[in-house]
């Protein structure tokens, strides 16, 4: 029987103290991670369980899951091997397990080791978790082997796009369009596409990639479709927008994105100077022949 578990839950069961039986390391577990259509999760097994305790395996050996108080420390601990482990990814990747979830919005791990786990995603809005298998069921009085976990949610920094009139420089308000998010700079592998706000002018991201690529796929009535490309980039708390560093203010980053009116004429030569300039010579040798021709006829 699946037993749901938010993180919390499965904090105060499995990581203070409450998984004492031994014979509960000689029964492997399954796992169901609860995470939107399409999300990655990474898995990394930290340490085992034997005995009634969790032995860290090598390099967290100086971390001792059993001395865990508080989901506070928990997730502090999490977020600082998470950071290690994908720094330096290559040198775990043998351990490493990964699935994506279904269209159930489900992801099943099964066979796992009874142990504790790293899991993260490169989802940023999935925070970093540890998890164990197996739990204590306090009610049961029994060890619970199949859990299903729900990872908490990070608060994200917002990106908000102000849809601007090139030559006012005011708000353009009242047209429907639309920005599209890529994970590359050639902008053909797509994020997600993001409606703007016609009343207000705006739309918003949330920064959930270490790096995403930005660009206008709808443009609002009267305005040419932009290629202007903007590179967002967060790293450690860091925001830069096309390489320059940003101003966070209450977790928001505000930006500019101009569009240029469709033009009622299309523009040539005759509107240029020199150009004005031969085609009055032009028409001046003109009517000045037509004079002659006209005198000389009389």
């Amino acid at each position: 029987m699946w037993k749901k578990l938010l993180m919390a839950l499965c904090v105060g069961l499995a990581l203070l103290g409450m998984c004492r039986p031994a014979y509960a390391s000689e029964k492997k577990g399954e796992m169901t991670v609860l995470v939107k259509e399409s999300t990655k999760v990474s898995a990394l097994p930290i340490a085992d369980y034997d005995q009634g305790r969790f032995v860290m395996r090598p390099p967290w050996t100086p971390c001792d899951l059993n001395e865990i108080k508080s989901a506070r420390e928990l997730d502090e601990l999490a977020a600082v091997l998470k950071k290690e482990v994908v720094d330096h990814l290559d040198g775990y990747r043998p351990d490493l397990i990964e699935g994506v979830a279904d269209a159930r919005n489900q992801i099943e791990f099964r066979e796992m080791e009874p142990g504790a786990y790293l899991m993260w995603s490169d989802d940023r809005t999935m925070a970093p978790l540890i998890v164990s298998i197996p739990v204590w069921d306090e009610e049961a009085k029994t060890m619970v082997f199949s859990v299903v976990v729900e990872p908490k949610r990070n608060e994200l920094d917002e990106l908000r796009i102000r849809k601007i009139d090139a030559q006012t420089k005011e708000p353009v308000l009242g047209s429907e369009f639309a920005f599209t998010s890529y994970e590359d700079a050639a902008c053909t592998r797509r994020i997600e596409t993001v409606a703007g706000d016609s009343k207000t002018g705006t739309a918003s991201f949330w920064l959930a990639y270490d790096v995403m690529y930005i660009k206008e796929t709808k443009a609002p009535q009267g305005y040419r479709l932009s290629d202007e490309v903007v590179k967002v980039e967060e790293r450690n708390g860091v925001v830069t927008i096309n390489g320059r560093m940003a101003n966070v203010q209450d977790k928001r980053v505000e930006i500019d994105y101009e569009n240029e009116k469709v033009r009622l004429f299309v523009p040539t030569g005759l509107m240029t100077n020199p150009g004005l300039y031969a085609s009055l010579a032009v028409c001046s040798a003109g009517a000045i022949a037509l004079l002659l021709k006209w005198s000389t006829r009389r």
